[in-house]
């Protein structure tokens, strides 16, 4: 369980030496401490609180005085723990000492902990820290003092031989925050571990973005500074503060934080990128740079959630950059691919909005119009061009989504033909293209999408077989690929869903059972995954209604209150879209259908 806050306005005070390089060190570990979200599983199982709730980091330097300053006895005061940064310069601190004294004063000595920066820890360790002084008075009246020496808890991120800075520093402040929170250290740093690992693979995408954009950032401070030096284009302290950001930037890359980059960046990047890309300065950059940065400035956006209509227009600013290349490279195929593209993102902007907004399917419909038509030109310019005509494909995809979304259904099977077309035809060209594979898998569960909705059960029977041949071929060839275990699980609900529709019930159940067991699987390895969790909750949904359409109503509630208590669990931990609250009632409504019917049968029975 956690541990208990009792009141406290402070879950820890960090008293430090105010010179460099403890003020560093004490700024590092203020924010470290703020940032950290305790993992799910830990908050769901041992009652942990998702954050702390605030820790003290005085800023200011104390005047020479006797006694502490109101303020700064009043956070001790109502500071839970007290973190001492320690270096051999901490000793001679007068304040650090009076600050530990007055927390031991309050009878707090098992709640101070120590962060060892630099030295040993007998020359960086303050007397106060390592002695507890007790006042004795005998019979006669006579006091006396007695001394106990003590090994105080401490983290350490002394540089190690055979570990990475970053690595030790994650470990000291998982030390910490398992003392603050109330948990077992190596509980702690296996469930970090898992989160590190989920992370990684969930936002490797956004950190080549991000990567891609650090370095042409540091290309163009490196240039401006070059130019500042002779012709003061800018500032000294311009120059100095965007060396800064890239250097706070790639720190956070290193310690591999997702959360804090994303908030770094969410203003800083987006101010630079208007100073450093402003007319007079882009003439340093070659055009394939000025195109790439106002394209990865757009695609950072996004993944930022900034505004729709900011967003936008960083996209439309790109194809403008993008077409000045063209005019004077008119072969330039990167600058060609890139226009493009950028006419896809517009669409996929439009349909998924970055900032949750409305989503525009007149307006996605349109941008992927375009991006089709020059996906087209690029085709019919190098028909063996594979770049091109697996663009040309996925542009007829989107398009068939739109148009399926907006009730074209007729227009919607056109594009999905065309697409299975060209996914053949590079399927064919290259069997062991494992990416290829999965498009034709994608385009044959797409065509049987509109051919269900047109009442083509037959044919959308085929076309979702088709497809799971494809994908358990795929998750055979490497049962470690997330991904195409995955997708096999999407194959067996579709091929559920329509033999559920056709009557085949006893093989939905046997299509629904696969996907649920390979939907299990993720759903244990790794219970803070949203996704697999409501993979799983829709598994347990289609099991129940298989179950109650076999009137097997036992069974069916079954599965229903399975679904019931994934969705409870979910909402429990504020894991699910305000959109998918209702889904509750509507579970809740089923098993008392199912209540009901499994009465009137069991009455039925009776009068038989």
């Amino acid at each position: 369980m956690d541990a208990p806050t009792n009141g406290y306005r402070y879950d820890a005070f960090i008293s430090y030496r105010h010179v460099e390089p403890d003020r560093k060190m004490a700024k590092w570990l203020h924010a470290a401490l703020e940032t950290y979200r305790v993992p799910a599983k830990l908050v769901k199982e041992k009652g942990l609180r998702p954050k702390l709730k605030a820790v003290f980091l005085d800023k200011e330097e104390l005047a020479a005085s006797s006694n502490l300053k109101p303020e700064i006895d009043e956070a001790l005061t109502q500071s839970r723990y007290l973190i001492v940064v320690c270096s051999p310069r901490t000793p001679d601190s007068e304040w650090v000492n009076k600050e530990v004294l007055r927390f031991r004063e309050m009878n707090r000595d098992d709640r101070i902990l120590a962060l060892l920066v630099e030295g040993e820890p007998r020359d960086s360790f303050p007397r106060s820290l390592c002695e507890i002084r007790r006042a004795a008075v005998d019979s006669s009246g006579a006091t006396s003092e007695s001394i106990d020496e003590i090994e105080p808890l401490a983290a350490d991120i002394r540089p190690q031989p055979t570990e990475s800075r970053g690595h030790v520093f994650r470990m000291a402040r998982l030390r910490l925050l398992a003392c603050l929170l109330g948990c077992r250290f190596d509980e702690l740093r296996r469930r970090e571990q898992q989160r590190q690992t989920r992370r990684l693979m969930g936002t490797g995408g956004f950190i080549a973005i991000l990567l891609s954009v650090v370095t042409v950032l540091s290309f163009f401070v490196y240039s401006a500074q070059r130019e500042a030096d002779y012709q003061h284009r800018l500032s000294q302290k311009e120059v100095a503060e965007g060396i800064q950001f890239i250097s706070d930037l790639s720190g956070l890359v290193e310690y591999q934080d997702i959360d804090r980059i994303r908030e770094r960046l969410s203003e800083v990047a987006v101010a630079k990128f208007a100073r450093i890309t402003k007319e007079d300065n882009l003439r340093y950059l070659t055009g394939k740079q000025i195109m790439d940065v106002h394209t990865q400035m757009a695609d950072l956006s996004v993944g930022l959630k900034r505004p729709k209509a900011q967003c936008q227009d960083y996209y439309e600013m790109a194809i403008r950059r993008s077409k000045v290349l063209l005019d004077l490279e008119p072969e330039n195929s990167d600058a060609k691919f890139n226009v493009a593209s950028l006419y896809g993102k517009l669409g996929n902007l439009s349909l998924h909005p970055s900032d949750g907004s409305r989503r525009d399917l007149d307006e996605a419909k349109g941008y992927y119009q375009q991006w089709q038509e020059l996906c087209q030109k690029l085709a019919a310019a190098d028909p063996s061009d594979a770049r091109a005509l697996r663009d040309l494909s996925v542009s007829y995809e989107r398009l068939g989504d739109v148009q399926l979304q907006s009730g074209q259904v007729t227009e919607a099977l056109g594009s999905y033909q065309k697409y299975l077309e060209i996914s053949q035809k590079l399927a064919a060209a290259d069997p062991s293209d494992a990416q290829a594979q999965r498009d034709l898998s994608i385009s044959y569960n797409n065509l049987g999408n509109v051919q269900l909705q047109s009442g083509q059960v037959t044919e959308a029977l085929g076309s979702y077989q088709k497809g799971l041949e494809i994908r358990q071929q795929l998750a055979a060839a490497d049962p470690s690929d997330a991904r195409a275990q995955r997708d096999l699980s999407v194959s067996y609900n579709k091929l559920g869903d329509v033999q559920l529709q056709s009557g085949q019930v006893t093989e939905a159940l046997g299509s629904y059972l696969n996907g649920m067991e390979i939907r299990q699987k993720f759903s244990v390895a790794d219970p803070s995954d949203v996704q697999a969790q409501l993979d799983l909750f829709v598994s347990y949904y289609n099991l129940g209604q298989a179950e109650r359409k076999g009137e097997c109503f036992e069974k069916a509630i079954q599965w229903f209150e399975k679904a019931r208590n994934k969705v409870t669990a979910m909402q429990q931990e504020g894991r699910l879209a305000p959109q998918d609250k209702d889904v509750l009632s509507g579970l809740e409504r089923l098993i008392w259908e199912c209540k009901e019917a499994m009465s009137q049968k069991s009455k039925e029975d009776r009068e038989q």
